[in-house]
This record gives structure tokens, sequence and C-alpha cells, in this order.
């Protein structure tokens, strides 16, 4: 049974490891949920960076031309100190960040990221390399490289991948690799709501055993995940599946409400020919003047 959080009532803080049915959900609202911290020391927490340093240096680093939310910058910062923690938030909200700060921030700057689609490790990949960052993507159109190997072994900052690739044999090397272990930060599930959508079919059943990676990663390397939809069930699955609950953990549910978002339910009228029903949603005029409440993208 889940946890439900009146939209203006944060929730009381957690004194103790959470269990999949203390998670706290609200909708359209930020809502941050936590366990213990008792395990990071004094001396730990003093020279850890503070929310507007980090915010300073990725806005420097990357010569940003906005001011990251608050979200954002505490994300980091959890992650940073090194506790599980997932994220849901909507599409466009700035997830990469997120990703990308963390290999800025102290001595271990490796970010594993793994995504679902080959589409989404390209993407994040051109993002982090126009930001001046370095990365590699390893899949199965460029792991018979040893060059990329290498780049992930020595240099990378972001190493992009899929379930199948970061629990096959060849990863298996990586990870027993002492130097790459040595900088390895975080462990980065993208769209992971998709352990529970996909690990049961023969698409991605790999998703369901990232636990495994656990072996490898021991109590020293904090997961990840994020998504933009995450209902109980979900939240369950990911529990068990990405071992939360033995080290201390943070989430936070920033909600999908964006203003310049709109959402416009039209009956059909001429079921012949429906895409004219559609298009006469669109001004008959658009032009760079056009008002951007009436330009954009949009999904019929």
């Amino acid at each position: 049974m889940a946890l439900d959080i009146a939209p203006n009532m944060p929730p009381e803080p957690l004194t103790s490891f959470p269990t999949p049915e203390l998670y706290c959900t609200c909708t359209g609202t930020l809502v941050a949920f936590e366990t213990d911290t008792s395990k990071i020391s004094k001396a730990a927490k003093a020279t850890l960076p503070t929310a507007n340093e980090i915010r300073q240096l990725s806005i420097n680093t990357f010569h940003l031309s906005y001011i990251p939310d608050n979200w954002q910058i505490q994300t980091v910062k959890e992650v940073h100190e090194g506790k599980d923690s997932i994220f849901i938030t909507g599409t466009g909200y700035g997830k990469s960040y997120v990703f990308e700060t963390l290999a800025l921030l102290g001595e271990r700057k490796v970010m594993l990221v793994i995504c679902p689609l080959k589409t989404l490790e390209y993407d994040q990949a051109a993002q982090a390399t126009a930001k001046g960052l370095r990365m590699v993507v390893l899949n199965e159109d460029t792991s018979d490289t040893a060059e990329n190997w290498k780049t992930a072994r020595l240099s990378a900052q972001l190493v992009y991948m899929s379930p199948e690739m970061a629990l096959s044999p060849c990863f298996d090397a990586l990870f027993k690799d002492g130097k790459f272990r040595h900088w390895l930060k975080a462990v980065i599930v993208d769209e992971a709501h998709c352990i529970d959508e996909w690990g049961d079919d023969d698409f991605h059943p790999l998703y369901c055993q990232l636990n495994r990676l656990c072996l490898f990663t021991g109590q020293e390397v904090p997961f990840l995940a994020c998504t933009a939809t995450c209902q109980t069930q979900t939240f369950n699955l990911l529990w068990d599946t990405l071992g939360y609950g033995n080290r201390p953990f943070w989430g936070i549910d920033v909600g999908c409400d964006q203003e310049n978002l709109l959402f416009l339910i039209q009956k059909i009228t001429n079921e012949a020919e429906p895409v004219l029903d559609a298009l006469g949603i669109l001004p008959s005029h658009m032009d760079v003047e056009t008002p951007a409440s009436t330009s954009g993208n949009h999904y019929i």
C-alpha cells in the first residue's frame, strides 16, 4: 500500500531504511523522501560541495544559459554523497544534467548509464560531447572496437550501454578491472520503468537482472533510477531489481506539470479524413511572428 501525501503536505522524514510500502507518491508537486543518513560521517559531509557550489560549477563548465532547478542540484548532491536514489520527472525536465554534473564532482568521475534504446544512447552521448565531457557508447555496433573499451577503462566520464551489454562477459572484464572500479561513481538506469514494462518479455529480459551488477559494485557505488512514470508496482520492482535498501536512499517525485504543454481533446467529425479535423486545431497561417502558445510540436 503506497503512502499518499497530499499536495501541500511534505512527507515526514523517514528514520530507517524504507520498504517499498513507504514510497511516497504525489502528482503535480515536489515530494522528497529519504532514509537514515547516519552512515555518512560528519567529516565526509564537511568535504562535500554545497548546492550553490554544484550549481555554479555546472553553469561555468557547461556554459549554461539557464539556472538549474533545485531538484536537479539536490539529486546530484545526494548521489554524490553515495545514496541510492530515484527521481521521477517528465520528459524534457533535464535529467541529462544530473548525469553530466555528477561526472564533474569528486575523485570518482565515471558514470555508467544504462539505456533501453540505442537512439537514447547516441542522443545523450552527443549532448555530453557538446558540453566537453568524455564519453563512449558501448553496444553491439561499437563493442568490437578495442579503442572504445580502452576509453571506457581509462578516460571516459560517461559510459552509455544497454542492460545486455552491462551484463555481458565483455563488461564483466571491465568491471573486474581495478582502475575502472576505482573511478566508477554511480550506475544510472535511464527510463527505469522499462524494467517493469520490458523485463518480462523477449525484448529486454535482462532488465530484471540488473541486480547482478551489485556483485561488482558492492556497497560503494550508488544506483540512480530515473523515469517519467512510476506506479507503486513499478517502484516495488525497481527496489528489488536495483538492490535498494542496503545503502542510504533518497528520491524525489518532481511531477509533470509543464506550463508550455497543452492537452486538447476534440471529437472527430470527419471520420473519412480525420487528419482534416486535426489540421483544424492549427492556426490557418503560421510564421516567425506566430505566438508561442499556438506553435510548437503537435502530437496527434
